[in-house]
């Protein structure tokens, strides 16, 4: 992402969230499993900022949003991703993901 190779960054995030986390090792190398969710997440909405596709990070960010509901950090670029989401393609603020009706329970 530093490099300004977003596409690339998204791939390897795609990664991360592709992981099934049962079948990882109850003990071995230290890791916060936050990785293979709201932080990929996090930053998959970053990547998707920066290409434009406002939607999708908002989104990303719904879903980062729904690991910790509390992160106001999460929520503020929701709301900015949002925003100019629907001021290009018409979308809703609405902080559920799509795909999701049971994280309509979000605040």
């Amino acid at each position: 992402m530093a490099a300004g190779d977003h596409d690339g960054a998204l791939a390897q995030l795609d990664q991360l969230l592709a992981v099934d986390l049962s079948v990882l090792p109850e003990q071995g190398p230290a890791y916060d499993a936050r990785i293979f969710g709201e932080f990929a997440q996090e930053a998959r909405g970053g990547c998707l900022f920066h290409l434009g596709r406002y939607e999708e990070a908002a989104d990303a960010y719904a879903e980062a949003m729904r690991g910790d509901p509390a992160n106001l950090a999460y929520r503020s670029k929701w709301t900015v991703a949002a925003g100019r989401g629907r001021g290009t393609a018409g979308g809703t603020l609405d902080p559920a993901p799509r795909s999701d009706a049971a994280a309509a329970e979000l605040p």
